[in-house]
């Protein structure tokens, strides 16, 4: 006498497919896991980028601060502060020559320290361009036009003349920062948290102006 067997139930049904299908979960549940290693591998070497490029940016307005503030000292204190002791020291006619001697020598060393700074400027630029962090070339020769643009004669100008002289200095310098930290945030833009509702809502108004069009 032939017994009827019992009919499969939800749950050996379920056995017996992962039984047949073994092979085919290892291979999805590797794929996964690579794909996971993946993600993980790219936000991580996303944030490392960003976090070296944010450095390289500071050092490189560190950088332009110096060459702006060693400018604006020169402009509007050493130049003038200078040539008064030197003419005090000596008499009128002496002190003229001593002062267009003094005034070659420390406009040499100013440039000297600003050339100096430029080129290190010029190569945080380079390694920030690798970066696709771009800044213009033409905003650094302004900057440097303007710190050192006949500045032995720094002494024979009016106050007013390295006043104005001094305040291009700054709009220079200001430029270049703003154009660094500008282009630094077009290439790493911030982080936004993620919202689920809102997410959401934009999905199905995509989906809405989607059906309209039909």
């Amino acid at each position: 006498m032939i017994q009827n067997l019992p009919e499969p139930t939800g749950f050996s049904v379920y056995l017996d497919f992962v039984t047949k299908h073994a092979w085919m979960l290892s291979v999805v549940s590797i794929f996964l896991v690579f794909i996971g290693w993946k993600v993980t591998y790219y936000n991580s070497s996303k944030l490392a980028t960003r976090s070296e490029s944010k450095a390289l940016i500071d050092s490189f307005t560190k950088l332009i601060n110096e060459i702006a503030d060693a400018a604006i000292e020169f402009w509007l204190h050493k130049s003038q502060v200078d040539n008064i002791r030197t003419i005090q020291k000596a008499g009128c006619a002496q002190g003229i020559k001593l002062r267009i001697k003094h005034d070659n020598t420390k406009s040499d060393q100013f440039v000297n320290i600003v050339l100096a700074k430029t080129r290190l400027v010029y190569r945080y630029m380079d390694m920030l361009r690798e970066r696709d962090v771009v800044i213009a070339q033409p905003l650094i020769g302004f900057l440097v036009e303007k710190s050192t643009l006949q500045c032995e004669f720094a002494g024979k100008m009016s106050s007013s003349d390295r006043t104005i002289r001094a305040q291009e200095i700054i709009d220079s310098a200001i430029a270049i920062i703003d154009e660094a930290y500008t282009s630094f945030q077009v290439t790493h833009p911030p982080s936004k948290p993620f919202q689920i509702r809102k997410s959401i809502k934009v999905f199905f108004d995509r989906v809405e102006k989607w059906h309209d069009t039909f």
